[in-house]
């Protein structure tokens, strides 16, 4: 028995265009992708932030260096990253590197894909801290023009007289502490 086919179709098929769905939302950060596929976000005046999406993971290093304003800062993220629901929050805790702050979020999610939720979270907290960087920026300008250009009542003119060498120091106690007086 013999199977006979048609092949119909000589005309050429027109491939269709994949509509690509639109972004929700765009943010612009300040950011860089390390070789192992890490995002480091370098926006924030005090903290580095750097998502780790194969581990589900966010840690945060201090720019310059450790104080407790650094360290407010990195629990002022963690907290406004746990009122988004960004993050699992009993894994925020102190990283192994001096200075770090790390917590966890969830690697997969049917809402949105978890690691641009983060990235988007973080772009909005930061946003959030640019007036604080504007006014830290002014007060920083206005206290060293305060210093290097001061007001006429804030300056003494010199005078020889209000200067001495020998003023504000006592000429008669011995120089060394092992002599007796």
């Amino acid at each position: 028995m013999a199977i006979t086919f048609k092949v119909s179709g000589t005309e050429e098929q027109v491939p269709q265009e994949i509509e690509q769905p639109k972004p929700q939302a765009t943010v612009e950060l300040v950011a860089r992708k390390t070789l192992d596929g890490n995002i480091m976000i370098q926006d924030h005046m005090d903290i580095d932030i750097v998502v780790l999406p194969e581990k589900s993971k966010i840690v945060c290093f201090a720019k310059k260096q450790m104080s407790n304003s650094i360290y407010a800062v990195q629990q002022k993220m963690f907290e406004f990253l746990r009122r988004k629901g960004v993050i699992i929050p009993e894994t925020v805790m102190g990283g192994n590197v001096y200075g770090s702050m790390e917590a966890k979020y969830p690697a997969k999610s049917e809402i949105a894909d978890p690691t641009q939720a983060v990235v988007f979270s973080i772009s909005k907290f930061i946003e959030e801290e640019k007036p604080y960087f504007m006014w830290d920026a002014a007060h920083k300008a206005e206290e060293e023009e305060r210093v290097l250009e001061p007001a006429e009542e804030e300056t003494t003119a010199y005078s020889s007289d209000l200067h001495s060498p020998k003023k504000g120091r006592n000429v008669h106690l011995p120089s060394s502490m092992y002599q007796v007086y």
